[in-house]
């Protein structure tokens, strides 16, 4: 299994890479993604970006992805 994260990405643009993604890969069996939203964290004092983590379980699907998106 190979994480990519995406940093800096709203909701809106989470969703529109995921219904790119199901174009051709399937969800659950090909890969899955956490969205985690952004905010600041009290105990560090830091701003926190909104960030999307996609998990892929055939490497060569990470690779396209990372070709096409990061």
């Amino acid at each position: 299994m190979t994480t990519i994260t995406l940093t800096n990405v709203d909701a809106t643009r989470t969703l529109e890479i995921v219904k790119e993604l199901r174009l051709t890969l399937q969800q659950h069996i090909d890969f899955d993604y956490r969205f985690l939203q952004g905010g600041y964290d009290w105990d560090t004092a830091e701003t926190k970006l909104p960030s999307v983590e996609f998990r892929f379980y055939n490497p060569a699907n990470a690779t396209a992805f990372s070709l096409k998106y990061l």
